[in-house]
């Protein structure tokens, strides 16, 4: 309805917007911000695009950020994931610890 005038429904055969649109970036902002939006500062931080998500924390132990994690993050991902609709594929998510060993640089040990 636009003002007064109400039209005829019609089905949409190709709903959504075509991969590659100049659109998807800006409708990913709003679709996804309560996911990402967040401060990256020294404890940690997320970032997304599309259908790309990623979250860290960081602490002085991995027992502390597996914590954060779980704690924190996951249950701000499951509530976006309930109030938007989306899903999750657990094939395409990653939990990696990188530590600073005391023979070098950072060791990344994946679980």
């Amino acid at each position: 309805m636009v003002g007064r005038h109400l039209t005829e429904k019609w089905r949409i055969d190709h709903a959504g917007i075509p991969q590659g649109s100049p659109l998807s970036p800006i409708l990913d902002i709003f679709y996804n911000a309560n996911l990402v939006e967040q401060r990256i500062d020294h404890k940690g931080g997320s970032l997304g695009f599309i259908d790309n998500y990623t979250a860290w924390a960081t602490a002085d132990t991995e027992a502390e950020t597996t914590q954060s994690l779980q704690q924190l993050i996951i249950p701000k991902a499951i509530t976006w994931a309930k109030e938007s609709g989306a899903t999750f594929k657990a094939d395409k998510t990653g939990f990696i610890h990188f530590t600073q060993s005391q023979n070098g640089p950072y060791t990344p040990l994946q679980f």
